[in-house]
């Protein structure tokens, strides 16, 4: 069922074109992206996922915050969605966190007094984000967090840094802390 709507929406746009009918293209776009992220998160692969995130963005492209807030907001979302189902399937966490923009934008639109539902729906989804990044970066957290034990531990053997419990857990948490805003800043 959506194989055969992702084929209409495609054949739409060997009529309809951004410079000819920019907001009904725009639509097509939306309309296949949502398609395409159906379709793509029944099934094994990022294939479909990409292509729903290109749709998105070119759909972006037109629905702007300023002239379609609510359609560029769900793009957004929607977009985020797609990125978030991509970095759950790939290494890295590149997608993870554009997802995480993806529904931070959406909530500039959504509120939670104006479209309840909407803003619940983002909030679910950027937390399911920021858990799957988290999980994802954990390694790396690890390892920071052994390598600042490991210097801290020699400087304190070499007589450079005296060192209480107390002067122990405050650097601990001061070396989680910095791979905390070095993730933020990735």
């Amino acid at each position: 069922q959506h194989l055969m709507a992702i084929a209409t929406y495609r054949d739409a746009m060997s009529v309809l074109n951004e410079a000819r009918t920019p907001v009904e293209w725009a639509q097509i776009q939306l309309d296949l992206g949502n398609s395409l992220l159906s379709t793509g998160a029944g099934q094994q692969g990022t294939l479909f996922l990409s292509q729903a995130a290109e749709a998105y963005r070119n759909a972006l492209k037109i629905m702007t915050k300023e002239t379609i807030p609510w359609k560029w907001a769900m793009a957004q979302h929607n977009l985020g969605v797609a990125l978030k189902l991509i970095g759950e399937r790939e290494t890295g966490s590149a997608p993870l966190k554009d997802s995480i923009l993806k529904f931070e934008l959406a909530l500039t639109i959504f509120s939670r007094k104006q479209s309840p539902l909407d803003w619940a729906m983002a909030q679910n989804n950027l937390g399911l984000s920021l858990s799957a990044l988290w999980e994802r970066e954990a390694p790396l957290r690890a390892a920071l967090f052994e390598s600042g034990q490991k210097a801290l531990l020699e400087q304190q053997r070499d007589g450079k840094v005296p060192m209480t419990i107390a002067d122990h857990t405050a650097a601990q948490e001061a070396i989680m802390k910095s791979a905390t805003s070095t993730e933020q800043l990735e």
